[in-house]
């Protein structure tokens, strides 16, 4: 009988903190094309990632305030809602192989490009989910990623595992182990 794989479980928000990801590592655009772009345009990306910084910080703020909001999340609020409204999009109807769907546009004459304009609105739903704060950054190679659980700090098990073998308690760990087994050998208790 031929073993079918289960598709990979999504997990809640994985889509819209995977879309802010992609646009804090590469603007949205595969690496690849990044040679292709003018100075001028990769300027304009680059100062796109600033606001969606600097937008993701308010939220977080101000949807980790609880009940009492401080004045720091008082103040992200004013400064949001001067902020959000530049980010206008609409979406067309569209056909692609006899099936109709969306695809977002952004309004002519906004200053902000599509990829930034999406990736804002991916913060807003996460922040309306409760998952702003699973955007995070590897603390090995500093890559942006949505963490599926709240305590994961790594994107991937290499970065981990990479991270763990450098660290000082990971080094003194495998010393004690080596130590244990040593005298586990000289004592004749292992094989």
């Amino acid at each position: 009988m031929g073993g079918s794989r289960h598709p990979e479980r999504q997990y809640h928000g994985e889509d819209s903190g995977d879309r802010v990801a992609q646009f804090l590592n590469t603007f949205g655009i595969p690496v690849r094309y990044h040679a292709q772009l003018s100075p001028k345009l990769l300027a304009k990306y680059e100062e796109g990632r600033k606001r969606v910084l600097s937008i993701m910080e308010m939220l977080q703020t101000i949807f980790t305030a609880g009940p009492r909001p401080s004045r720091a999340a008082l103040l992200a609020d004013l400064r949001l809602n001067k902020l959000l409204p530049r980010y206008k999009t609409y979406s067309l109807v569209f056909h692609e192989r006899g099936v109709p769907g969306f695809i977002p546009v952004v309004h002519p004459g906004s200053r902000m490009t599509a990829e930034e304009c999406h990736a804002v609105g991916a913060l807003i739903k996460l922040a309306e989910m409760g998952a702003i704060n699973r955007v995070k950054k590897c603390q090995q190679c500093e890559n942006w990623f949505y963490a599926r659980f709240a305590h994961q700090e790594f994107c991937t098990d290499k970065c981990r595992i990479k991270h763990n073998a450098t660290s000082e308690h990971w080094k003194e760990y495998k010393r004690n182990k080596a130590r244990e087994y040593y005298h586990l050998h000289k004592t004749g208790k292992v094989r």
